[in-house]
């Protein structure tokens, strides 16, 4: 029997100011991903780079990312993982709150999730459509 579809998802790791190394949690997790979602601030390229030997990545550029990670990433994107749509968003910007922002960015887009980072305080929201 095949195991459930793992989705491992962060977000501002600001890799290595704030952070030198993945915390050995998340490293366990990440060796049994199917998908590795980061949702910006992860500062280094290199980081990436890491990632991607668990598993295929996926990622978006946050507000203090460099040109290389916004050339790469870009700031926001649609992927597909057994069949939802999931939007993936930092979430910086003026206005409302981060939340609001993250839905605002897949406003004219059909996505069964949004992923956003940005304000480091965990958010989960189930709203109808």
């Amino acid at each position: 029997m095949s195991h459930p579809f793992r989705i491992t998802v962060l977000s501002d790791t600001h890799m290595p100011k704030k952070a030198k190394e993945l915390p050995a949690p998340l490293l366990e997790d990440l060796r049994h991903s199917d998908l590795i979602i980061h949702a910006g601030d992860w500062s280094k390229w290199e980081l990436y780079e890491l990632l991607s030997q668990y598993a295929p990545v996926e990622g978006v550029a946050g507000n203090v990312d460099d040109e290389v990670i916004i050339d790469r990433l870009g700031y926001h994107r649609i992927v597909l993982a057994e069949g939802k749509r999931i939007g993936i968003v930092h979430g910086h910007g003026q206005g409302g709150t981060t939340p609001s922002r993250a839905r605002k960015a897949f406003h004219d887009s059909e996505v069964d999730c949004i992923v956003f980072g940005h304000s480091h305080i965990p958010f989960l929201e189930n709203k109808a459509c």
